[in-house]
């Protein structure tokens, strides 16, 4: 069958079409599965974000079966796996069986986020592979505002299962979660007809194959295929693939790619798209002030907290259009990455400030939440994984964008629960302290500037093998080992903590906010670290 290369860009990044759906549908169930179940704070934490652990434990193995079965092979499986966690979840009945679906769903999600960054890098020519590889974000958020829609629209049209006028915002979570199986079906059907990465399978010792693919993307430049095939072939007989060769040629850009995926939530911004109702609600006067849970004045109000969730997901499509648009002319990722932190950093503050002093209208701190969403969708939203494809060299390629997938979903459960811990008073989900969760975010956009800074290289514009052969001449220090073990240290702590407090049901601001400054600290000495050891 002959596929257009568009179809199989396309395609291939609705990977990241499962992520943004999950994420979406996480600030609209929150609610009535937390009425339905009758879950405490500890249990409503755990549920919202027991999708990022799965999804974090299955990518930092998806990587060893990337290089064993192949990109293609795996996005299969994804789209599969969250199939069936998305169909569970339209069944479960209690707390256990709710959080047990949802982490069956990050398993899918982790195995696609430790995928398709590779697999877009690996098929885009060198001068459009940013531009190509930002598909994965774009994806990202229209799931996410597919997600918002279906909360605002299965919410109050859910059946009605007893004698209740407002029962249905005690089931309605089952149809909204149950709704991710519709698009992960398309992705399905969509992946078997993508083709196998042209480095996979050239590392794969099927070059006639790797030959034929490079051709067909290249719209039939044979000369463009035959250098590229060169080029890939230069590297292709060195590859290796383990762990264990992660943490010898793939070092450097490990240590990077760690910094880079705790960062990109250390700057917040899923807090916005996980939590964009109760934002919404802790910011602007509800219609019905004060209504009681399950009442009629308490629906009016949650209607309204969505209509907001569906505006930031819309400024973020909005602006990740833009992004798509001008990636290829963008010259530097890191100053992009400085510049996004700033606008972030900026706007973060201005609405502590809003919060606590009301210099603008209610509305003013939508307004500021949608203008820092402007930041994060041009810069650490795609940037991000474009240079988690990219850095590692062809051979660990697949383990080491896994592992970068893995460490941005635990940083994910680090953060988000820390926020959530924050902000959320007792099991009536009543939002406190919304500004010190946004206060953290700032002080996480200034040490990621100073992280990038330092630490992470610039790949734009480069081709893959340049890359690895810019790694190549650089010598490994004592340094490294001392950075890289400082930051698996610092986040296996608190991976640890996080769990018991969560599963213990205890939510103790204090020790959350211990965890993130533990984490935050290790990355700044890291960061010194490695700047220290670059010198030499």
């Amino acid at each position: 069958m002959k596929i257009k290369p568009g179809f199989v860009y396309l395609f291939g990044a609705l990977g990241g079409l499962l992520f943004g759906i999950d994420s979406g549908l996480t600030g609209g169930v929150m609610s009535p599965a937390r009425n339905s179940l009758q879950l405490d704070a500890g249990w409503e934490v755990i549920m919202a974000n027991v999708v990022t652990l799965g999804a974090g434990v299955v990518a930092l193995f998806a990587g060893v079966l990337n290089d064993k079965f192949g990109r293609k092979k795996m996005l299969i499986a994804a789209s599969f796996v969250f199939v069936v966690g998305a169909l569970f979840c339209s069944v479960s009945w209690d707390g256990p069986s709710l959080t047990f679906a949802r982490f069956v769903l990050g398993a899918g999600i982790g195995v696609a986020s430790a995928t398709v960054p590779s697999y877009l890098a690996e098929l885009a020519p060198a001068a459009k592979r940013s531009g190509i590889a930002t598909l994965f974000q774009f994806a990202i958020v229209i799931g996410l505002n597919i997600a918002y829609v279906a909360d605002y629209l299965i919410l109050p049209v859910a059946p009605t299962h007893v004698n209740s006028d407002f029962l249905w915002m005690v089931y309605a979570f089952q149809e909204m979660l149950g709704f991710a199986a519709i698009p992960a079906v398309i992705l399905l059907v969509g992946a078997i007809l993508l083709p196998e990465s042209p480095r996979f399978l050239a590392k794969a010792g099927r070059i006639e194959e790797c030959k034929e693919v490079l051709l067909k993307m290249r719209k039939g430049d044979q000369a463009a295929a035959d250098a590229e095939f060169a080029e890939i072939d230069s590297v292709a007989h060195e590859a290796q693939g383990g762990f264990k060769d992660l943490l010898t040629v793939g070092k450097k850009p490990l240590i990077a790619v760690l910094g880079l995926a705790f960062f990109q939530q250390m700057v917040g911004i899923n807090a916005a798209f996980y939590y964009g109702p109760i934002i919404a609600g802790s910011v602007l006067p509800h219609p019905q002030p004060g209504a009681i849970t399950g009442s009629e004045g308490w629906a009016t109000n949650l209607e309204q907290d969505q209509i907001y969730s569906i505006i930031f997901g819309i400024v973020n499509v909005l602006m990740t259009v833009v992004t798509v648009l001008i990636m290829n002319k963008l010259t530097s990722y890191k100053k992009t990455l400085h510049l996004g932190a700033g606008i972030m950093c900026f706007f973060s503050l201005l609405f502590v400030i809003q919060v606590n002093t009301n210099f603008l209208p209610p509305i003013g701190s939508i307004v500021l939440v949608c203008l820092y969403i402007c930041g994060f969708a041009f810069s650490w939203g795609p940037v991000m994984w474009n240079i988690i494809g990219e850095i590692f060299p062809l051979g660990v390629r697949g383990v080491g964008s896994a592992v970068g997938a893995a460490a941005n979903w635990f940083s994910n459960f680090i953060v988000m629960s820390v926020f959530g811990m924050v902000i959320i008073k007792n099991a009536d989900g009543v939002a406190q302290h919304v500004d010190y969760g946004f206060a953290m975010f700032a002080v996480g956009c200034i040490l990621a500037i100073a992280f990038t800074h330092f630490v992470v290289p610039e790949t734009k514009n480069r081709s893959l093998e340049d890359i690895e052969e810019g790694f190549r001449m650089q010598k490994a220090g004592a340094g490294d080992n001392l950075a890289l073990g400082v930051i698996l240290t610092v986040m296996a702590i608190a991976m640890v903590a996080i769990c018991v407090m969560t599963f213990g049901g205890i939510v103790n601001i204090p020790v959350a906010w211990g965890i993130i400054v533990l984490v935050a600290a290790g990355f700044v000495v890291a960061t010194v670290v490695t700047a220290l050891n670059a010198k030499k």
